[in-house]
């Protein structure tokens, strides 16, 4: 069962070293709750796994390799740390009576850690199954990876704890389309589990695939930035659960957190950085910044992965919003990316 967390539990525990207080609170629902009868191993030592416990009622006991006991006991200070939370594990956890535990997934606890650290975030390849997976595990890939994206990297904890309770939780269909070209943007999603196709019609009558989305992929955003309809549509292939921030929430506390801009006269200070258009090329062929290249937003998706990602990008358009949809994609990508301020009316190009 997963914890909705209350005053009382949220000032009985500490967070991890690393992880920030107000983010440790927008974490706490995201753990579950496990329930132990008296006698019953939690672990062992020498064992290495993917979860950290926090006591939360009862008693246990912990016991090294030498045969050393000590108890921990519900509500008491060293309760309030995870228990035993060095890996390797260093001792033998068992109930000495009846308790329960709260469990959190580590790489979700280290992801936040590492959100605080002078280098920023390694940004590393989590594995995400290929059907639906409904094991706990696999529900927390989605908060993983988006923690560990360069977008929400960027959020202060303050943000990402109203993100995590503002946005909603919506089981889904295979085949069921949850937006379409088109129509009108009023919300952001997140992939939680399963995967979806993002796909463009084209003038010719054929459906052009621009990519294939998994558990952390965001999708819906170039219309929340620019005001225009969708520009694709995203279908799922098997069944699955999105979640979505609504547009007014998505403004508040994603639009210009997450988007870094730069003048004309400080953008070009940045020798060796690549300049992208990202209006159609129509639009490109009629006028554009000397040595840009063209990659019009719809298709930024599906071109994403062969930019360089040791080199800075400066993204543009006419009036900085398209270009500032697709830094917020090219960002969820690990990419050092810019927004030129203005578009190309700051930058005095016709």
């Amino acid at each position: 069962m997963t914890v909705q967390p209350d005053r009382p539990l949220s000032a009985q525990l500490e967070p991890p070293p690393g992880v920030a207080a107000e983010l440790f609170q927008a974490l706490l629902h995201k753990g579950h709750t496990q329930s132990l009868a008296s006698g019953t191993v939690l672990f062992h030592s020498g064992d290495l796994d993917r979860s950290a416990y926090y006591l939360v009622s009862g008693e246990m006991r912990l016991t090294d390799e030498r045969g050393t006991s000590e108890p921990l006991l519900a509500g008491t200070a060293a309760a309030k740390r995870p228990i035993a939370h060095r890996q390797p594990r260093t001792v033998t956890a068992i109930a000495a009576a009846d308790c329960k535990v709260l469990r959190f997934d580590r790489e979700i606890l280290e992801a936040s850690a590492s959100r605080d650290t002078p280098g920023g975030i390694q940004v590393t390849e989590i594995r995400t199954d290929t059907g639906l997976a409904r094991d706990e595990s696999a529900s927390d890939d989605w908060m993983t990876r988006l923690l560990q994206s360069g977008t929400f990297s960027r959020l202060p904890p303050a943000k990402l704890q109203a993100l995590f309770m503002r946005i909603q939780e919506r089981p889904v269909s295979a085949g069921e389309v949850i937006m379409r070209q088109g129509e009108e943007g009023d919300c952001f999603y997140i992939v939680k589990l399963g995967k979806a196709k993002v796909t463009r019609s084209l003038k010719v009558g054929t459906d052009l695939t621009l990519a294939q989305l998994s558990a952390g992929d965001g999708f819906g955003e170039e219309a929340l930035f620019t005001g225009a309809a969708r520009n694709a549509s995203v279908t799922m292939l098997t069944d699955g659960v999105v979640m979505g921030l609504s547009k007014q929430d998505f403004d508040e506390l994603l639009r210009e957190a997450t988007v870094r801009r730069l003048s004309f006269s400080d953008a070009k200070e940045r020798k060796g950085a690549i300049w992208i258009d990202v209006r159609l090329e129509r639009e490109h062929q009629a006028g554009a910044i000397a040595g840009s290249i063209n990659i019009p937003l719809f298709m930024v998706r599906l071109k994403a992965d062969a930019l360089d990602p040791n080199k800075d990008y400066i993204v543009y358009c006419d009036t900085g919003q398209r270009s500032a949809a697709a830094a917020f994609l090219l960002t969820g990508r690990g990419l050092n990316v810019y927004v030129l301020d203005g578009g190309l009316a700051a930058a005095h190009i016709p």
